[in-house]
């Protein structure tokens, strides 16, 4: 307690945005230095995680789509965000389907048990 004496509630609550946020700096060039620019997927039982292999992340990561500019980020965005996704897995339009095809056949397929 002696090392908030003199500061404002502001500050230290400054303080604390600071340090989380050094942290979280850190937390990504650690993750960058280890795993490339390969996501974390949060959903880990996801068939995204399960289907969005290094291999594939490294063919289909550079693409974009023709009729909108979507990329393989932005349809995994969801599992790479949030934990609880089953698919986590969108098209951004109809060409994600044939562009991103390595990923999203697999997951399509085992989604409706073909």
């Amino acid at each position: 307690n002696k090392h908030r004496l003199g500061y404002s509630e502001v500050q230290l609550v400054q303080k604390m945005i600071d340090g989380v946020n050094a942290l979280w700096e850190e937390d990504k060039k650690l993750q960058k230095q280890y795993f490339g620019d390969f996501p974390f997927i949060a959903s880990t039982h996801s068939l995204v995680a399960k289907h969005v292999t290094k291999d594939k992340w490294d063919q289909l990561k550079d693409i974009k789509t023709k009729t909108s500019g979507f990329t393989l980020a932005k349809a995994i965005a969801c599992a790479v965000q949030f934990d609880n996704q089953h698919c986590g897995i969108y098209a951004g339009d109809w060409d994600s389907y044939k562009d991103f095809a390595p990923v999203f056949d697999p997951i399509i397929q085992e989604y409706h048990g073909i």
